[in-house]
């Protein structure tokens, strides 16, 4: 989110779009529905840095966060998990996308799907 920054700020809000900004942090779930939201850190941070800051992380790393267990889909027992972009750590709970370095066109496919997926949450 576009912002004036403080005075005295320098360029601590400066992101690398070349505008001060404060990051809009949000977790969404299948139904489009805003599950946790967190604002203020500065735009000079990653995604994945800012995700590392919230108290939504923190209780997803100690397990203290109501993630439904794992589910069977199609005779597969299959986990819970969000849905983010290459800025995010891998974890058992992430799902990102491939490394454009080794694509094929099946990990192309995948990646175009998972995009399509996290894509809204960022509009």
């Amino acid at each position: 989110v576009a912002i004036t920054p403080p005075p005295g700020a320098g360029s601590f809000f400066f992101n690398y779009k070349n505008f001060h900004s404060q990051v809009l942090f949000g977790v969404a779930n299948a139904n489009y529905e805003l599950l946790y939201f967190s604002f203020g850190s500065n735009g000079r941070v990653s995604d994945g840095g800012v995700f590392q800051s919230t108290d939504f992380y923190r209780a997803l790393e100690s397990g203290s966060l109501n993630v439904p267990k794992e589910t069977t889909v199609a005779g597969r027992n299959m986990p819970f998990v969000l849905v983010a972009d290459d800025a995010f750590p891998l974890r058992k709970d992430i799902i990102k996308p491939f490394s454009r370095k080794v694509n094929t066109q099946a990990r192309k496919i995948f990646n175009y799907r998972l995009s399509r997926a996290w894509r809204m949450i960022e509009s």
